[in-house]
């Protein structure tokens, strides 16, 4: 139930069309907590009985609506559609044609699976989970990536992991570096 309450609240924020940047902000005033909390709640959705009340005041829905069913499917949402436009857009410039060489599509299919005027083939979402860097048997189907909080893409993961390592402080890094060097060395 707790990972449905953190869908449905991350649909919320997506519905809201909210910056995925701005979610756990967003989110901290919608609730009333702070933004830690926030982060916590989008990730596992554990909400106490306060933050349910606030959030369920602050955006008007019905508390058996955000608890016990789940939003994508009683608002109607086309999954796979929303993926596929969620995935294109990670896309560089020119990067659409590589796809469709990939896949063994025309460039314009690209285009009408992103608009959402075609639809892929199950052979075809093998492929595209495969040129992502998706994870094994992932359903873009059914699953909703692009509700999800982290980078889903290989290149996206890499980026997110030099945009940390970048950023961490002398010392922090110092503490990190034999761990992390037993995780790379270990590949």
């Amino acid at each position: 139930m707790e990972q449905e309450v953190s869908t449905n609240i991350r649909y919320l924020l997506w519905a809201g069309k909210l910056p995925r940047a701005k979610w756990a902000e967003h989110l901290a005033t919608w609730a009333k907590c702070d933004l830690r909390r926030a982060e916590q709640l989008l990730r596992n959705g554990d909400l106490r009985q306060n933050e349910q009340r606030s959030i369920i005041e602050a955006i008007g829905i019905l508390e058996e609506d955000l608890l016990l069913t789940s939003l994508l499917e009683i608002r109607g949402v086309d999954i796979l559609r929303e993926n596929m436009e969620y995935l294109i857009s990670t896309l560089n410039h020119g990067e659409q044609k590589k796809l469709a060489e990939y896949v063994g599509v025309d460039p314009s299919t690209i285009s009408r699976w992103y608009g959402g005027r075609l639809r892929p083939t199950k052979k075809h979402l093998e492929w595209l989970g495969l040129y992502f860097g998706l994870p094994l048997h992932t359903n873009l189907e059914t699953e909703p990536i692009f509700l999800s909080l982290l980078p889903i893409t290989v290149d996206k993961r890499k980026q997110w992991l030099i945009e940390h390592i970048q950023a961490l402080d002398a010392s922090t890094l110092h503490a990190l570096f034999p761990a992390l060097e037993r995780l790379l060395e270990g590949r």
